[in-house]
């Protein structure tokens, strides 16, 4: 059996995080998104419409059974390994859509920080803009 490395895993949930943190925020920013996670937004964008309860982490997952699915037609076999790449986009999904939850939070702020981008902002009127108190 081989012994597993714990920082190797540390990173591997770190890393999970910030991608999924990059993503959230670059879409709230308006900033677009990478190819890779563009098919996963376009869907969601798509169907949500049609069903709301769709989102772009649940269609990233969905696209993920899909492409499991074709590959084990493809190879005409199935391997219990193949199910962690699934696992792996259902909790990336599970982040993405926690974290871009959050993300709209801070969504007026960004919008007032690119309205007012050669000016100078306070922390004030970040605060008021947010609903916040400082």
């Amino acid at each position: 059996m081989k012994k597993l490395n714990k920082c190797g895993e540390l990173l591997w949930v770190l890393g999970t995080l910030f991608i999924a943190f990059g993503v959230a925020i670059c879409d709230k920013a308006n900033l677009g998104v990478s190819m890779v996670a563009a098919p996963a937004f376009v869907v969601a964008e798509a169907l949500g419409k049609i069903f709301p309860f769709i989102t772009v982490g649940v269609t990233e997952y969905l696209l993920q059974g899909v492409l499991l699915i074709i590959l084990c037609l493809i190879l005409r076999k199935f391997n219990w390994v193949f199910l962690l790449s699934f696992v792996v986009a259902f909790i990336y999904g599970y982040v993405l859509d926690n974290i871009s939850n959050e993300a709209k939070k801070i969504q007026p702020a960004l919008k007032l920080i690119e309205k007012n981008w050669n000016k100078e902002l306070s922390l004030e009127i970040l605060a008021k803009e947010c609903n916040l108190s400082v």
